[in-house]
């Protein structure tokens, strides 16, 4: 068993909830976990009757929420890769539908986090680095390494199809987030002209 004084602990955008001495843990994670809490879970914070600190679904609600989002992005991509493919066969080069299609499958569900727009957004990124090596594997090597180290040697259009992508891949599931806690969008506190 761990305790340790009420403090910083090195966690990010927290604030002590209660003193760390009545929470008893196994490690010095979880004690910074258990002490700190995000300040937009404090609200729904409870102390149970053992001294443990309870969350009260925040954690569970969140998962909840961006689950569906980023299941609909696994099946844009998969979706997305295999239309580049058949494209290919046909003599077509759409390198953009493997990020495209995996940002607009994400954002057909509406989702509480910006990091859902940011995994997209890298996952695009490297759907699209994996579908042209899977094509067009360098000469050299054509591991997929050295075709990621090797990246910027790519044509300037198909650079730009696979940052399209995404951009694609960041910019729909962003547009579909919803804000937190009944907080109203920067858009509509601007007023009308």
């Amino acid at each position: 068993m761990l305790s340790a004084k009420t403090g910083f602990f090195g966690c990010r955008d927290m604030e002590p909830v209660l003193p760390v001495a009545r929470i008893e843990s196994t490690g010095p994670r979880l004690v910074c976990f258990a002490a700190m809490v995000p300040l937009h879970w404090r609200a729904e914070a409870q102390v149970a009757e053992s001294g443990q600190l309870i969350f009260g679904g925040a954690i569970m609600n969140a998962m909840r929420a961006n689950a569906p989002a980023l299941a609909g992005a696994a099946a844009g991509g998969v979706l997305g890769y295999f239309a580049f493919v058949w494209l290919l066969s046909m003599g077509l080069y759409g390198l953009i539908l493997p990020g495209g299609l995996l940002g607009l499958a994400a954002g057909t569900f509406k989702n509480r986090s910006i990091a859902v727009a940011v995994v997209c957004s890298l996952a695009a990124l490297l759907l699209g680095l994996f579908a042209e090596w899977k094509s067009f594997p360098f000469k050299a090597d054509d591991s997929f390494g050295y075709f990621l180290s090797h990246f910027y040697e790519l044509q300037p259009m198909t650079l730009v199809m696979i940052a399209l992508g995404a951009v694609i891949g960041f910019w729909v599931p962003f547009r579909r987030r919803e804000p937190r806690f009944g907080l109203p969008r920067v858009e509509s506190l601007i007023p009308p002209d």
